[in-house]
């Protein structure tokens, strides 16, 4: 396997937003209403992260394999006081999808 962590491309919000939406839906479940989790939408969540992406008010890295994208982390300054905050769907530094779990552990490694 070889793993890629790169800074994200404006093509790559799509794959960004499938990993964001699919990993909530794994994590949360259970925590987080069924009705909202069902309620995440792929196209909303592409459109923002193009959004994201375009501004460049935060730094978003992807992690991708031979078979695409399976992470992504985005975080940059808040506030006035210039701290450096990361983001992520799950409580890692790297949101992943719940399908590559071997991804997963490797990914959230680094």
């Amino acid at each position: 396997m070889n793993l890629v962590i790169r800074k994200a491309d404006i093509e790559d919000a799509a794959a960004i937003a499938h990993v964001h939406v699919e990993s909530w839906r794994t994590t949360y479940a259970g925590i987080v209403s069924d009705v909202f989790l069902a309620s995440l939408n792929k196209e909303v969540r592409t459109q923002s992260w193009q959004e994201q992406i375009l501004t460049a008010n935060i730094s978003i890295l992807v992690a991708e394999d031979e078979t695409g994208i399976f992470g992504f982390a985005a975080g940059g300054r808040s506030g006035k006081n210039s701290t450096i905050t990361m983001r992520s769907s799950t409580p890692s530094t790297c949101c992943v999808s719940d399908k590559n779990k071997v991804q997963a552990e490797h990914c959230a490694s680094r």
